[in-house]
């Protein structure tokens, strides 16, 4: 009686096992995935200026990954410190003694 009764729970465990084994428990953790991007704010991309070179800007996702902007032209130039600045091409023009000069680099140009 006692053999017949561990056979009988013995049966019951290898069926529930196998059953539970059907069940797609990825699909549980999809919909939580997905639950989670909803929840979650996306914040913009910011540059990471200790990565930038004379041609490149890259920026940090906050997904653990980076991404990195490339162009055919300088960006980018080392000021006296050896530190990389930004290029701006604006001008500013003194009326006085009529010199524009570049906003950043402060080049006289007549």
């Amino acid at each position: 009686m006692v053999r017949e009764f561990i056979k009988n729970i013995l049966v019951y465990v290898i069926i529930l096992t196998l059953v539970l084994s059907l069940i797609p428990f990825g699909n549980f953790v999809a919909s939580a995935e997905k639950i989670n991007e909803r929840n979650i704010v996306k914040k913009e991309p910011i540059e990471v200026i200790k990565k930038r070179t004379a041609t490149s800007k890259t920026f940090d996702n906050f997904d653990n990954t980076y991404s990195t902007e490339i162009s055919q032209q300088p960006i980018h130039f080392k000021d006296d410190n050896g530190e990389w600045k930004e290029i701006d091409n604006k001008l500013i023009e003194k009326k006085n003694n009529k010199i524009i000069k570049y906003k950043i680099l402060q080049m006289n140009l007549r």
